[in-house]
């Protein structure tokens, strides 16, 4: 039983992580399903990585790696569900393990088609946000169907995703230069921002300075950090 119990904790701290919480939201929560469970625990959490102890005897350290971008909506919203249904004792942990491993390994709920109609209906939005220009926003438009084909292409793929803000940086600039050098379109930069949205670290730089609020140093610390090197990252290739 506890065996089972720190494999579904450790699961669910990377699954938690993933959908952009902090360490010390994890930290409750996981401390509160051991406790439902008459279980005592030792949690320590920081963004990659767990360490759990349980009943003094069980014990379990893992890493738990990020990748760009943040969990489906829908997967978040299952996992809270799940999570609630082991707290009130409805669901037994070896059955809450399963289906938390079928939630997150899960297919996206509208398939990779409607992945990309919604990245390209997000980058039209905030398109016209920035700057309601017709003209921009169509070019605009384009590239984010360059982009949002990248990120299709590299969804549920770890190794193609960790390149991806790299590649689709640098297609998307390297196109909107060459429009803009040809006089295909007149405008600023703000034209390669609708596109690449998907890849600045909003919800890691969000977290992390309220870590750093919560003085959790560490974790918030190195969220900001990454935040700040993805941004660095993407203006440089940009």
């Amino acid at each position: 039983m506890t065996d089972k119990l720190v494999e579904f904790l450790e699961e669910l701290s990377r699954a938690l992580i993933a959908s952009g919480n902090s360490v010390s939201e994890t930290e409750r929560i996981l401390r509160g399903i051991a406790e439902s469970q008459n279980v005592e625990v030792e949690v320590s959490v920081l963004p990659t990585m767990l360490i759990i102890k349980a009943g003094g005897e069980t014990s379990r350290m893992s890493l738990a790696a990020q990748s760009p971008g943040v969990m489906p909506l829908h997967q978040v919203t299952k996992i809270y569900r799940l999570i609630d249904a082991v707290r009130s004792g409805g669901t037994e942990i070896s059955d809450a393990l399963d289906e938390l491993r079928e939630i997150v390994g899960g297919p996206h709920r509208f398939g990779r088609y409607g992945m990309f109609l919604g990245y390209l209906l997000l980058s039209v939005g905030i398109a016209f946000l920035i700057q309601p220009d017709l003209n921009l926003v169509v070019y605009s438009s384009l590239l984010s169907v360059i982009s949002g084909a990248l990120i299709v292409l590299g969804y549920g793929n770890r190794r193609l995703s960790l390149i991806m803000p790299v590649l689709a940086s640098f297609t998307v600039s390297g196109v909107a230069f060459f429009l803009i050098r040809a006089g295909a379109v007149t405008g600023n930069l703000t034209l390669i921002v609708p596109p690449l949205i998907y890849f600045i670290p909003g919800v890691t730089l969000t977290t992390g300075i309220y870590e750093l609020a919560s003085g959790e140093l560490v974790s918030g610390s190195s969220r900001v950090i990454y935040g700040c090197m993805v941004l660095l990252l993407l203006f440089l290739v940009s």
